[in-house]
C-alpha cells in the first residue's frame, strides 16, 4: 500500500500519527448523543448525567419543553467539554492557518460559541438564574454592606 502524505490513497483516511487525524468528537457528540471513545469518555459521561439530573432536579414542575431545553444544554456540554479537551492538547488556533500567517480558530470554535450562548438563553428560559442575580452586588454595595456591619 502506497503512502502519500498525510492520508492513506485508497480510504483517504488519516495515517496514525498524523496531527490532522486528531479530532475533538464534539459533533458526533451532538449527532448521535453519545459520548464518542476519547480518553475520559467514563468520566464525561458521567458528568453529563449529574448535570442532567442536577437541573432536572432544579426544576419545580419538569414538562416537555423544560426537558428539551434541559436535553439542550447537556448536549452542549457535552460538545463543549470535549472541544476544550481537545483545544488543550491541539491549541485554540489552528496549527496550519499559523504556518500561512494567516490566523484562525479551530474548526469547532464558532460551534463552541454559540453553543455556550445556547445554554445562557436555555439557562435564562428555564429560570434558574433568577435567584442568583439578586445575590450578586457591585463592589459599591459590598463596601457599603461592610461599613453597614462595622457600625
Amino acid at each position: 500500500m502506497k503512502q502519500t502524505g498525510n492520508r492513506d490513497p485508497k480510504t483517504g483516511k488519516f495515517l496514525r500519527g498524523n496531527q490532522a487525524a486528531v479530532k475533538h468528537c464534539g459533533h458526533a457528540f451532538l449527532v448521535t448523543g453519545k459520548v464518542p471513545s476519547v480518553r475520559g469518555a467514563r468520566a464525561l459521561k458521567k458528568e453529563l448525567t449529574k448535570i442532567r439530573r442536577e437541573l432536572e432536579n432544579s426544576i419545580p414542575k419538569l414538562d416537555v419543553k423544560k426537558s428539551l431545553l434541559v436535553n439542550q444544554v447537556v448536549r452542549a456540554e457535552g460538545f463543549c467539554s470535549l472541544f476544550e479537551a481537545y483545544c488543550k492538547r491541539a491549541g485554540i488556533i489552528e496549527p496550519n492557518s499559523a504556518k500561512k500567517k494567516i490566523l484562525s480558530f479551530q474548526p469547532g470554535f464558532q460551534t463552541y460559541l454559540s453553543l455556550l450562548n445556547l445554554q445562557r438563553n436555555a439557562i435564562h428560559s428555564l429560570g434558574l438564574d433568577e435567584k442568583k442575580s439578586e445575590e450578586i452586588l457591585t463592589p459599591f454595595e459590598i463596601i457599603e454592606k461592610e461599613k453597614g456591619g462595622k457600625k
